[in-house]
């Protein structure tokens, strides 16, 4: 009968180890879904940056674009 308590006794203690490890466990998969989540949100703010920075270089090639143009305009006239 001794050994059969010695057993269960063992037994209960792996039982509650294992329940705190999954605790543990649970624990550490909700922060690394919070900080995945966190992650994406940088992610996505930084490529809506990035969107934008192409944007204005885009208006402002264009904007150069027309001032060399209407610079060029102006030489030739001036030349003629």
């Amino acid at each position: 009968m001794g050994e059969v308590s010695t057993r269960i006794n063992e037994l209960t203690v792996t039982i509650t180890n294992l329940n705190n490890d999954k605790r543990r466990l649970e624990a550490d998969l909700a922060n690394l879904q919070a900080e995945l989540e966190e992650a994406l949100a940088a992610r996505r703010a930084a490529e809506d940056r990035a969107d934008r920075a192409q944007m204005e270089l885009n208006r402002l090639a264009e904007e150069l674009r027309q001032v060399r143009d209407h610079c060029l305009f102006g030489l030739v006239i001036a030349i003629t």
